[in-house]
């Protein structure tokens, strides 16, 4: 019960957290059943009616909502998110790594089965000190700087976003402004993401529609062996 208590506090507090306190609400509902508690009762009788009776209700309540949840109806759909992930299956290896923003490495980790190096469960301290190292693509740095901290990650590829890239005014709020707060040497300087838009060097662009890109860190070598001319 104490425990219950706490988790009751916490899932007030941050919702996510309702998943520690659900078992123990059932828990503690379970323990209705026990023989201790039926001591309260007058009757064994009346202990079950008690039991039977709240099955009842939570089977009804319970019954009321999956039926409006199953009368929701809804649709995705985002063509140019489909055709980058149908790119990515198609034209790179299994075990290639990506970075990006963290909902589209969500998808992406899900739909391709690729490797990503940051993703939205940003609880682990692992995963938010690499995902800094991956945004420092929205901030005022040389591109070479930002290709040498992915290329010292093992990152493949880059997955640029429009609306994250080129959205450098919003009231204080735009990536390059968060880092102005970090970096004020680099006040003076262009956002780098909108550079990389146009121009990917030192990086090399090998994939683009309307709303994303995929910069390539690590091109593969390419070797051109040379023949003897005297041999057909």
């Amino acid at each position: 019960m104490l425990q219950t208590a706490a988790y009751a506090v916490l899932a007030v507090l941050i919702m996510r957290l309702k998943l520690f306190l659900t078992p123990h609400l059932c828990i503690l509902t379970s323990l209705l059943a026990s023989p201790r508690v039926g001591r309260l009762f007058r009757s064994k009788e009346v202990h079950r009616g008690v039991l039977v009776a709240l099955l009842a209700a939570m089977a009804f309540q319970g019954t009321a909502n999956i039926t409006e949840q199953r009368k929701i109806m809804g649709e995705y759909s985002d063509p140019q998110l489909e055709e980058m992930f149908e790119w990515i299956i198609k034209n790179t290896a299994h075990h290639a790594v990506f970075a990006g923003p963290m909902p589209t490495m969500a998808n992406l980790l899900l739909s391709t089965e690729r490797n990503i190096v940051n993703h939205p469960h940003y609880e682990d301290v692992g995963s938010r000190e690499r995902t800094k190292k991956v945004y420092s693509v929205y901030s005022r740095r040389e591109a070479q700087d930002v290709f040498d901290i992915l290329k010292d990650m093992k990152v493949d590829y880059l997955v640029l976003s429009r609306p994250w890239c080129l959205t450098v005014e919003r009231a204080g709020c735009a990536m390059p402004d968060l880092w102005d707060l970090e970096e004020q040497e680099n006040k003076s300087r262009p956002a780098l993401c909108p550079i990389l838009w146009k121009s990917a060097r030192p990086f090399v662009k090998v994939f683009s529609n309307q709303e994303y890109q995929i910069l390539q860190v690590s091109p593969r070598t390419i070797q051109l062996k040379q023949t003897n001319a005297k041999q057909r």
